[in-house]
């Protein structure tokens, strides 16, 4: 029976890691049948794990109570969802949002409605709902599967799979592919890269991703020894050639080259942060294992390409563009802080965001709105201050565990996933800042599973 068990396990974990390498191939997932599709198998491999727990409860240790805890604030925040679809009765929704209240009468002056939900389309937000739910999904089916190092290790390694391929095909794009712009007239993408993404922006987000998972295998293997002494020249070179931390250092500057190539600026910005604080947070572990080589290897590479590249002229005319197009940006935003100054507590329900700027879009403004460009301002319109807090409640829980384990003295493979975790987290967030990252469903999905690979190694 147990060894029944384990292979279903391994099964199960090996649906994961086809997930990992399907997920961002169409368009991010970011269209309703991909979509439907990674829900489905996500769910099902949720329910799996699950089922496997329930059957094998003693397989259970201390440590699950942080996954309990966890457990209690998701479904904290995904019950508030589920309250603002369901209709209540309209006093109280007069109470909780009197915007919400006043509109419903002023579009319907003769509803005789008792009941009426907080959020102003129901489909959307179950259809948003669905979607948390599998990002929830994924994180704890992450961490039960990933129950080994050498399980941890395998999906950082379909990690930089997957991240390659997605980089490789954005250069040859680049270089070979050719987009239609008229009836006749065809002209070559030489300047930015989107790999299976439509957006450069979630490409660049996407191979931050990949760039961490490398970071953290190179970190891990430079604990790592050769064995052999005294080899000849030719053989010692091919030795080099032939090692995989070789080859991890060589996919490590690929990512690099298309992160820039994407000439995504908030991507590339928040990249060089997160990478400071990551040595940062490095050189405060005194205690660990990882050699000086690596470390200049790992933060201070891509920060010397960087700067390579920001004198080129036309990186710099991208933060020229900035300047340029800064209005149209700040509008945006500003019309989203007047629709959550009206729904400040609650909300305008979850997806429903495309639906209410266009009654609060600027005069004389044509162009069509359906997201903030900035995703804490759109979940703050969205779901309100308490949406807000009951998300930010077991990020930041998960966060806290991994600061009370990253200044111990860990293993070295706790340490490089943590810190690369760190790292990533704080790239992606800085650029949701900027961006709709998080209405991405593959780049949500890798978000949360990083999160829980880095939760997992504090166990070890």
């Amino acid at each position: 029976m147990n060894r029944m068990n384990k292979q279903i396990e391994l099964a199960m974990f090996i649906l994961l890691g086809l997930l990992v390498i399907l997920i961002p191939i169409p368009y991010g997932s970011n269209r309703p049948w991909a979509l439907a599709l990674i829900e489905t198998s996500v769910f099902l491999l949720a329910s799996f794990v699950i089922l496997n727990n329930a059957i094998n409860r003693n397989t259970s240790t201390p440590s699950s109570d942080h996954i309990k805890n966890l457990i209690y604030l998701f479904l904290t925040w995904v019950t508030y969802q589920v309250t603002m679809v369901i209709p209540i009765p309209i006093d109280l929704l007069q109470i909780l949002s009197e915007q919400r209240y006043e509109n419903h009468f002023a579009t319907f002056p003769n509803s005789t409605n008792k009941y009426l939900s907080l959020s102003y389309d129901q489909y959307t937000s179950v259809k948003t709902l669905i979607s948390n739910l599998t990002f929830i999904a994924i994180f704890f089916a992450t961490y039960h599967l990933v129950n080994t190092q050498q399980r941890l290790k395998i999906l950082l390694w379909i990690f930089v799979v997957s991240g390659l391929g997605q980089a490789l095909y954005g250069i040859i794009e680049m270089y070979n592919f050719q987009h239609s712009v008229g009836a006749n007239t065809f002209v070559t993408s030489s300047h930015t890269i989107s790999g299976s993404f439509i957006n450069r922006n979630h490409f660049s987000s996407f191979i931050i991703f990949a760039i961490a998972a490398t970071s953290s295998l190179i970190m891990i293997s430079s604990h790592s020894k050769t064995f052999e002494t005294n080899p000849s020249f030719f053989k010692s070179i091919m030795s080099k050639f032939l090692d995989y931390r070789f080859h991890l250092k060589l996919y490590l500057f690929v990512f690099i080259s298309a992160l820039l190539y994407s000439q995504s600026r908030g991507a590339e910005l928040g990249l060089i942060f997160a990478l400071i604080f990551g040595l940062v947070v490095f050189l405060f572990n005194r205690r660990n294992k990882i050699n000086k080589i690596h470390k200049l290897l790992i933060f201070f590479l891509p920060v010397a390409l960087f700067v390579a590249y920001m004198a080129n002229e036309g990186w710099l005319n991208r933060f020229q563009f900035i300047v340029d197009n800064a209005p149209q940006r700040l509008i945006i935003w500003e019309t989203s802080l007047e629709i959550f100054y009206d729904y400040w507590l609650t909300g305008v329900g979850p997806g429903n965001y495309q639906y209410l700027y266009p009654m609060y879009q600027q005069f004389g403004a044509e162009y069509f709105v359906d997201h903030a460009h900035n995703d804490p301002l759109e979940l703050l319109v969205e779901q309100g201050i308490i949406g807000m807090i009951l998300l930010a409640l077991p990020l930041f829980y998960i966060m806290l565990i991994l600061a009370r384990h990253i200044v111990k003295n860990r293993s070295i493979t706790t340490i490089a996933t943590q810190i690369s975790t760190l790292v990533v987290v704080t790239a992606v967030l800085l650029h949701s800042f900027v961006d709709f990252i998080f209405q991405i469903p593959a780049l949500a999905i890798y978000f949360y599973m990083f999160l829980a690979l880095a939760l997992r190694a504090s166990r070890e």
